[in-house]
């Protein structure tokens, strides 16, 4: 009675599978095919039953194919893998298959079953996935090629409308035609300065730039980028100090990107300082027993009202937003440094005080690795 149940128990189990199960004698004639067989296929038990599995091939596997699985299973091994077989109806499909040996006590094989799950809807959304991917790929190189021209169509011309206009500045005489052409020029430096941004952004969102990290001098990489304000810092009559705590570090990273993250963290506080001062402070420190990198810009500059601090760091966001902001700019500055701070493997944080002032603390590692 219990041998009885355990097999009703056991029959129950295998015709209401929600996959296919084939059982064949040792030449591979049908000799069981349960419900969920008949559904994918279309073939019944009668029409189907002392028939080879070999009616289901679609021609898409070689010969090769089956004489592995046939190699395998009449060694006395599980064959597992997929199959592009044919339904009765003639409709192909996926599947993947489990046939494994079914040995008597003396260790011969009497049959085997197979396990067979229709796969063709996952099939298809691998494939849509995969050409998706591809498409956004190609969509990528164009767009990067596309930027890349972008970059060199817009900037050439402002180059020049540049260079004119301060030629130009040279030759006028009067204070109202001076007057012109700065407000001119400096409608063109920002609209350059705009558009570098808005490329620089839109290289990295396309595929982010591969660093190239080398020994670079920390303290010549602070003296270079901060000279490069001196003149707008006098135009300002804002003071620049510099506190560097080590006569000379080396550190791997990537020297573009830390110049691009500290220049345009010298140019926000520019920006956000109307009087007072700028200061940069660097110094090594050891943290969770990693020697790190600290550059701190300071200004005296507005501050950051408590609820801008998180997103200041977003794409095209500002502590001071809307047509009546306070300040030009497209809000991509502190995104980019974010970003090119992560991909050298640091952090960046802020500390900030309305009417007070900002300073933004740049943490990176000094082996180039975290």
């Amino acid at each position: 009675k219990k041998t009885e149940r355990q097999l009703k128990l056991l029959t129950r189990a295998i015709e209401q599978n929600p996959v296919a199960v084939i059982i064949t004698n040792p030449n591979g004639d049908i000799e069981y095919t349960n419900p969920k067989f008949t559904k994918i296929t279309g073939y019944n038990p009668e029409e189907i039953t002392g028939k080879n599995p070999r009616i289901l091939k679609s021609g898409y596997q070689s010969k090769e194919f089956y004489e592995n699985l046939w190699d395998t299973i009449l060694s006395g091994k599980d064959w597992k893998g997929e199959i592009y077989n044919k339904k009765k109806n003639g409709e192909l499909y996926w599947e993947n298959l489990i046939i494994s040996p079914i040995l008597n006590n003396e260790g011969d094989i009497t049959h085997f079953v197979a396990v067979k799950e229709d796969i063709s809807e996952k099939k298809k959304m691998l494939g849509e996935l995969v050409e998706a991917k591809e498409k956004a790929e190609e969509m990528n190189r164009i767009k990067t090629h596309f930027f890349a021209n972008m970059s060199h169509e817009l900037r050439t011309p402002f180059v020049g409308i540049i260079g004119y206009i301060q030629l130009l500045m040279q030759l006028l005489t009067t204070e109202e035609e001076s007057a012109l052409a700065q407000t001119i020029l400096n409608s063109s430096n920002r609209l350059t300065d705009t558009l570098t941004k808005i490329l620089e952004m839109s290289k990295y969102e396309l595929s982010p730039k591969e660093v190239q990290k080398n020994k670079i001098d920390i303290k010549n990489v602070i003296d270079e980028v901060s000279l490069t304000y001196s003149k707008i810092l006098e135009e300002k009559k804002l003071i620049l100090k510099k506190d560097i705590r080590f006569e000379r570090l080396f550190i791997y990273t990537d020297k573009k990107l830390l110049r691009t993250i500290l220049n345009y963290l010298i140019e926000n506080a520019i920006k956000y300082t109307k009087e007072g001062s700028i200061k940069i402070f660097s110094e090594k420190r050891i943290k969770h027993n990693v020697e790190k990198l600290i550059i701190e810009v300071s200004d005296t500059g507005i501050g950051i009202p408590e609820d801008k601090r998180k997103s200041i760091w977003e794409d095209f966001r500002q502590a001071s937003e809307g047509f009546n902001r306070m300040f030009e700019g497209v809000g991509l500055g502190l995104s980019i440094v974010k970003k090119y701070t992560e991909l050298l493997g640091g952090s960046i944080y802020l500390e900030s005080e309305e009417r007070t002032g900002s300073t933004f603390i740049l943490e990176l590692p000094v082996s180039g690795k975290e």
